[in-house]
């Protein structure tokens, strides 16, 4: 960790301002403040980084939206049991942890250059195997399913009714949606002839539709982060790729109530209802609330903690749909001991702080940091796949599943991709080897 004279400065009064909301709510607002500048802090250093760029600004609409609240006493969402200061205050708090650790552990002597991932992947070509891995990604798009029910059986008018059964952890679906994105990058390793990548689009054009019909508009949204950090990263001026992050979180947020059956437009980019606001951001902070509540509140004590983190571990080599149940999800494991409901999903760092306190949130912010200070000054093959996963994943581990999407899912497209690499150097062995014998043939004393 390289502490220079900004951090020397600015580490200090964090820490201050983080404590200072322990002692008392008056300061709670200006923690607030103090993570928004940090986070514009962060984006202004990624600039370089497109696709890290392009992940603070997703991060930084999670802080601004609870503005209205600490700010102004205006809700963030419609619920309101768990929506006050008890809960509110150490849930802010929390995170709050995790962004300051974020920016302790960043190294802030970005190269003043673009820097793309991509251009680290591995470069092998072999047709055989692009081929193989579009056979399979051909194979999940037309059977794609969420419980018994092929997405495409359905009609037009039930499309969209398809996300709650996708995101309902009662319905046990195909899981598809994530194995593609691994089999998607692997393909542009193996995919590196001009008319495979144009393959390549026409099945991401594909998947896109498929995504954005059937409801499943974060899978969709994880694939188009992945393809721009494929195709696009450090090939687009900084000031379209804000405007385009702007853009496609206004759609998604339009899709979010699209799903629900709002169709009327004002409806569908509103954000406020007259008396609170309306938005997936304040969703994902109010289930944080329902988390911090159950700690809080003595009903989720050490040893529930411990068994989630231990099935929360599991996940990470082992799916969890093979018998592990929800108990590595904190926020349906809390629901399921305490039966208190709310929106899907939950910060990363209320995760992390359910099952380690806040070492745990320390922990995956040191991580994170540190992994893409890698990515950034040492890159290797295996760490720029690993690191495109973690920047095109987010929307799923920032806000929903953070062992999965930021450790399972990542590891799998590593360990296909060596797989592949394998089978590859025995291809070209074996074909080599049948090209010295068929040249000793010709020898003429082999005649």
């Amino acid at each position: 960790m390289i502490i220079n004279r900004e951090k020397a400065i600015t580490i200090p009064v964090l820490l201050i301002l983080w404590l200072g909301g322990f002692v008392s709510d008056s300061v709670i607002p200006l923690v607030l403040v103090a993570m928004t500048l940090v986070s514009i802090r962060l984006i202004v250093l990624y600039r370089n980084v497109q696709t890290v760029f392009i992940f603070y600004i997703f991060h930084l609409s999670f802080i601004l939206m609870l503005i209205p609240y600490f700010m102004f006493d205006i809700p963030i969402t419609p619920h309101s049991e768990f929506q006050i200061a008890i809960y509110m205050n150490p849930a802010l708090l929390i995170h709050g942890a995790f962004v300051f650790a974020l920016y302790l552990f960043t190294d802030l002597n970005i190269p003043n250059r673009p820097i793309v991932f991509s251009k680290n992947l591995p470069k092998r070509g072999d047709a055989a195997v692009f081929l193989l891995l579009t056979g399979i990604m051909m194979a999940i798009l037309v059977n794609m399913m969420v419980g018994k029910v092929n997405v495409y059986s359905l009609p037009a008018d039930q499309a969209w009714g398809t996300y709650v059964k996708n995101i309902d952890p009662t319905v046990v679906g195909s899981g598809a949606p994530e194995y593609f994105l691994v089999f998607f990058l692997t393909a542009f390793i193996f995919g590196k002839k001009l008319y495979l990548r144009g393959i390549l689009i026409g099945i991401f054009c594909i998947f896109i539709y498929s995504g954005f019909t059937r409801g499943m508009r974060v899978s969709f949204l994880m694939l188009i982060l992945l393809f721009f950090a494929l195709f696009f990263d450090g090939k687009i001026k900084l000031r379209y790729i804000l405007l385009m992050t702007l853009v496609g979180m206004t759609l998604l947020h339009a899709a979010g109530y699209a799903k629900s059956g709002k169709r009327d437009v004002v409806d569908l980019f509103s954000v406020y209802s007259g008396t609170q606001l309306l938005t997936n951001q304040g969703e994902v902070f109010y289930t944080s609330n329902v988390v911090v509540s159950s700690i809080t509140d003595g009903i989720c004590g050490l040893k529930e903690r411990a068994f989630s983190l231990l099935a929360a571990s599991l996940q990470v080599i082992i799916p969890p749909r093979i018998g592990l149940g929800n108990e590595g999800k904190p926020f349906l494991y809390v629901r399921e001991l305490t039966g208190r409901a709310a929106g899907g999903g939950g910060l990363i760092s209320v995760f992390f702080y359910f099952w380690m306190d806040y070492f745990g949130v320390v922990l995956i912010a040191f991580f994170l940091a540190k992994v893409t200070n890698k990515a950034i000054k040492k890159p290797t093959s295996l760490l720029s796949i690993y690191i495109i996963c973690v920047y095109s994943l987010y929307p799923r581990w920032l806000v929903y599943d953070p062992v999965n999407f930021l450790f399972r899912v990542p590891l799998y497209a590593i360990c296909l991709y060596l797989l592949l690499m394998e089978f590859h150097r025995m291809m070209l062995k074996h074909k080599l080897t049948r090209n010295i014998t068929q040249e000793c043939k010709a020898l003429p004393w082999a005649m």
